[in-house]
């Protein structure tokens, strides 16, 4: 049996996110579900998840804006870590390019993480978006507020994590379902973790264009992660008892 810590990010930057995440919930398949406090439609995340059982709820700690349109800022005076407009920059790595106050960005940790507890969510888990921690002094600074407030800090770890490799546009359920049962029947016995970022297709979602990405790729990219989640593969292997997912809190 593979134990996958199963994981959808980004709730609270889009609206098509949580019903695309629920759906992952009800099938089984998601466990646990990371929350931008940041994000324009954070309180809308919130209301939906508020209360939600069998998941483990994450703050998905935010210091970046990718998306052409919407943006989204700090809920902190970060006056670092915004563009002129008061907007989050594009990338992390614009951030470690142009400096920051290491200062202001723990500063901003702990007002998404009272964001969240405010909201009634009670987070069990740390992770980050877009990798962030590597920003120097980011990734210590996570870790002791992470242990203050007894959380799991949960960084990505390259080269044994599992991300879909989407092809450009052409992304398949098919045959991301294909590649995570690959890897999960390659993996040993440590908890494998598996990050995807499902969301439902709409007009919300053909807006989205980033990093001169072409209109409809970041749509057909999240709408297969969406129907990863069901997938009859994806649930057959549920069922057999050939993977378990399973919430942060119960893999180590």
């Amino acid at each position: 049996m593979a134990r996958l810590i199963t994981r959808a990010d980004d709730a609270g930057s889009y609206r098509a996110a949580i019903p695309a995440m629920l759906e992952g919930v009800r099938a089984g398949t998601l466990k646990n579900l990371s929350v931008m406090a940041c994000g324009l439609f954070f309180r809308e995340a919130a209301n939906d998840l508020r209360g939600l059982e069998g998941v483990d709820i994450g703050l998905h700690f935010c210091l970046n804006s990718e998306f052409d349109a919407p943006r989204w800022g700090p809920i902190s005076s970060a006056p670092s870590l915004t563009d002129a407009d008061g907007f989050f920059l594009p990338r992390p790595l614009d951030l470690h390019e142009r400096g920051f106050h290491l200062g202001e960005v723990l500063a901003e940790l702990a007002a998404q993480f009272e964001a969240m507890t405010d909201a009634g969510l009670h987070p069990a888990y740390i992770d980050t978006h877009m990798g962030l921690d590597w920003l120097a002094g980011v990734r210590s600074g996570i870790a002791e507020f992470a242990a203050r407030k007894g959380l799991l800090f949960a960084p990505m770890t390259p080269g044994l994590d599992w991300q879909p490799d989407y092809a450009g546009a052409s992304a398949s359920a098919d045959r991301l379902a294909e590649a995570l049962l690959s890897a999960a029947e390659a993996a040993d016995s440590e908890p494998k973790l598996v990050v995807t970022h499902p969301a439902a297709s709409g007009p919300e979602m053909a807006a989205l264009t980033h990093f001169g990405s072409p209109p409809g790729e970041i749509e057909g990219n999240r709408e297969a992660d969406r129907r990863l989640w069901t997938h009859p593969r994806l649930a057959a292997a549920l069922a057999s008892g050939a993977v378990e997912p399973i919430r942060w809190t119960e893999a180590f």
